[in-house]
């Protein structure tokens, strides 16, 4: 490798990859990057380490938008107030990650671009309807993070001249809440069988469902969108049925393979589980009784 770089701004850090035309890589907490390397998937003449640019190590929310710096650690999203108060379903997904050295090193950033269909915080992300800000030479991109996926390991960023920056939350107003549920084969140390995230949003009464959003994995190549029992609660009045319902749509349309970490019959089974219980506990989490 021909060098180890550690940019104090974020244009040297773009100036740094133009220079290597193509053949240098982006690393911030290294939990993947490094391993690829090591095991030749990945090939890079040098390193551009991120690691001192503390402008995007921080969250905050301004006209409505959480704003969570790519550099943000997982242990920095599960402990912090502002993330458990906006969107628990990424804090809830940021302390299930790893061991708490890997959360102490891992970022949010990283989780994202490595692209896996069931990364933790892609899926509540997901979920939350979160943008993604892309910086490189010519300016920014504001995307969609649903359209950032490609396939597995796959993004429609360009990792030689493109940085991830920010990741953007939009929060509506008025009763909203998510949460994030995980199967695995133990409670630490193991990649999921399966997870789920769901967000909704109820009317001011807290009667009905107005908008309802629910991601599972590994469901999919990439991060999976419940779409058509999204639809059939939209509107509808709030019930243990229509969750019920809702969710068995979503087992009905996933579409699992087989793997390592489980049977495509069983995670098929545990979706209508998970999402049912993502999706009670997101209303729950309003202090909403549900009935039957």
């Amino acid at each position: 490798m021909d060098g180890y770089h550690i940019p104090s701004t974020l244009d040297e850090a773009l100036d740094l990859l133009e220079s290597y035309r193509g053949r240098a890589r982006v690393i911030a907490g290294g939990t993947d990057l490094v391993i690829q390397l090591r095991k030749k998937e990945r090939e890079a003449e040098a390193l551009v380490d991120l690691s001192a640019l503390d402008e995007y190590k921080q969250i905050k929310v301004v006209d409505g938008t959480l704003k969570i710096g790519s550099l943000c650690t997982h242990s920095q999203l599960a402990g912090s107030s502002l993330v458990k108060s906006a969107a628990p379903a990424l804090a809830e997904a940021a302390a299930s990650i790893g061991s708490p050295q890997i959360r102490n090193i891992g970022t949010i950033g990283g989780n994202i671009v490595s692209a896996q269909p069931a990364a933790d915080t892609s899926i509540a992300l997901t979920a939350l309807g979160a943008n993604l800000i892309i910086t490189s030479k010519d300016g920014l991109r504001d995307i969609p993070l649903g359209r950032v996926f490609t396939g597995v390991g796959k993004t429609a960023l360009d990792p030689t001249s493109e940085i991830l920056t920010e990741i953007h939350i939009p929060l509506e107003e008025g009763c909203i809440s998510s949460a994030f549920k995980r199967l695995s084969k133990r409670k630490a140390l193991s990649l999921p069988v399966l997870n789920t995230a769901a967000y909704v949003h109820l009317s001011e009464d807290q009667a009905y469902l107005q908008t309802v959003r629910i991601a599972a994995g590994p469901v999919s190549t990439v991060p999976w969108r419940a779409d058509e029992a999204e639809t059939s609660l939209k509107g509808a009045r709030i019930s243990l049925k229509r969750i019920r319902e809702a969710s068995d749509l979503a087992a009905e349309k996933a579409s699992p393979r087989n793997s390592l970490r489980g049977g495509a019959a069983y995670r098929k089974k545990m979706v209508g589980i998970f999402v049912y219980r993502a999706l009670k506990t997101a209303i729950e989490n309003l202090g909403c009784d549900l009935n039957g």
